[in-house]
């Protein structure tokens, strides 16, 4: 125990518990079977095995190569008119010269592969045994951390999982900040009244985080705890998941017969998702009943606002699709920066823009993957994840805040948010970012800009919708 500091919920670490008894004999098994892979009995047998299989291929070889020499000298003969019955004597001993060869040290052989089976066979029955108690322990570990609420109700991890989460119970559910903090006010009979964390220090470069900012509590690991946990507390509405119920409308911008442009509000998902927020997919399916196929040709996250591209039609969609795949549409965001971002940063050579000739400060290169313990977030991964390029046009200071023109290369989760957020990036999220800066009236990013070619008339198409900020 440190002063100052709420004790565990559960003591596991104490030298007589049974979770570090059982730890113990788990780590011994561990290394029993380490020991015995790398002991001089095994080695003698693996050796004697190589030894014995050794002199068995010299000996096929041999006769193989005999036999080889035997027919090739055989084949000349009888086309010289030889004696053939000479001839295939000769042949049939020499096959049963090959055939003995084969069979040279086979009990042998076989009696040291048994020998090194049954002493491999002891060494993955132990590592079995260590899997097997390992989760076991892991089990009795999520049974017997038990968790209040603010009713008196006590629920195991695994049972709360079963409740409220399904699936695999993620390591090290229920010791995080929030869960000890509450589970310590309600064992001293304390109603919290509020309670809050936030990030101390510089962020890390996997997955950005902003000097003495609060962040909520990761989805995975705690939000199934606290669902459970927060029961009996009067909680407030989360603000970085509200979304006003008077959402703006979907605005249409263009149509044709086969595709359609649209202008999606903030709020709105692009496909279905919960139940109850609207979404571009829903509603276009609305506006266009005989539409087929997927629809959504691209999309945008629920927290963005602007133009997005919708098909009518299967074929449509396919050919729409190939365009973003090979590269040879263009997609234009303005981002609200929160902060005045040094004009001046670190990025790649300035050059033209190949498709409408504008210059550009560079370009961000960091490969994405999920956050799985706390999605929807993501993480720069530069040993998993993949890549997203992002072209850096313009940055222009607003008083506090620098705006900033990106075009996306790739077509990445977030890659706009945590390419902004990331010390490796510019080092500054976009405004209002609920998962990677801080919370606002929205997210300042909007996609203004969206240039392609129309897959039926191949006619260049370009659309442009300025930003609400």
């Amino acid at each position: 125990a440190h002063p100052w500091f709420v004790p565990p919920v559960l003591d596991y670490l104490r030298p007589d518990s049974y979770f570090q008894q059982e730890q113990q004999r788990i780590v011994a098994l561990t290394h029993e079977a380490e020991a015995l892979a790398v002991s001089d009995e095994r080695q003698a047998l693996s050796a004697s095995l190589a030894d014995l299989t050794a002199l068995r291929d010299a000996a096929v070889a041999a006769a193989r190569q005999t036999y080889t020499e035997g027919k090739a000298y055989r084949d000349k003969q009888r086309a010289a008119g030889a004696d053939d019955s000479a001839l295939t004597a000769q042949s049939q001993r020499q096959k049963a010269d090959l055939r003995r060869a084969k069979q040279l040290y086979a009990t042998e052989i076989a009696d040291a592969k048994a020998q090194l089976d049954e002493f491999d066979a002891h060494i993955v029955a132990l590592r079995d045994e260590h899997r097997r108690r390992s989760e076991e322990l892991q089990q009795w570990l999520f049974s017997n951390f038990n968790l209040l609420n603010a009713r008196g109700q006590r629920l195991s991890v695994t049972q709360i999982w079963a409740r409220t989460a399904g699936g695999l119970i993620p390591s090290g559910a229920g010791e995080c900040c929030a869960p000890k903090l509450l589970q310590a006010a309600y064992a001293n009979h304390l109603r919290p009244l509020a309670m809050a964390e936030f990030w101390w220090g510089p962020s890390p470069h996997d997955e950005p985080r902003q000097h003495l900012e609060f962040y909520p509590a990761c989805q995975r690991k705690c939000r199934p705890i606290l669902a459970h946990m927060l029961q009996g507390l009067t909680v407030a509405p989360d603000p970085a998941a509200h979304y006003d119920a008077a959402t703006s409308p979907l605005r249409i911008v263009w149509q044709d017969d086969v595709l359609a442009i649209v202008e999606k509000p903030i709020g709105w998902l692009s496909v279905p998702g919960r139940a109850d927020l609207p979404n571009v997919q829903d509603e276009a399916r609305r506006l266009w009943p005989s539409a087929q196929g997927a629809i959504v040709v691209h999309r945008l996250d629920q927290d963005t606002s602007g133009l997005m591209l919708l098909a009518k039609t299967p074929r449509v969609h396919s050919l729409l699709q190939r365009q973003f795949e090979r590269r040879e549409t263009t997609k234009r965001y303005i981002a609200l920066l929160d902060g005045s971002l040094d004009i001046n940063i670190n990025l790649s050579t300035a050059h033209s823009s190949p498709d409408l000739g504008r210059s550009i400060l560079g370009e961000i290169s960091l490969p994405i993957s999920p956050c799985w313990d706390d999605l929807p977030r993501q993480r720069v991964d530069h040993v998993h994840g993949i890549e997203a390029v992002t072209i850096v046009e313009s940055l222009i200071h607003e008083g506090p805040y620098t705006r900033a023109v990106l075009r996306p290369l790739t077509g990445r989760t977030h890659q706009l948010r945590l390419h902004a957020a990331s010390p490796e990036g510019l080092g500054t999220p976009i405004r209002g970012d609920r998962l990677y800066g801080r919370v606002a009236d929205r997210l300042y990013l909007h996609a203004a800009e969206l240039v392609f070619r129309h897959p039926i008339t191949f006619a260049p198409m370009h659309f442009l919708a300025p930003p609400p900020f």
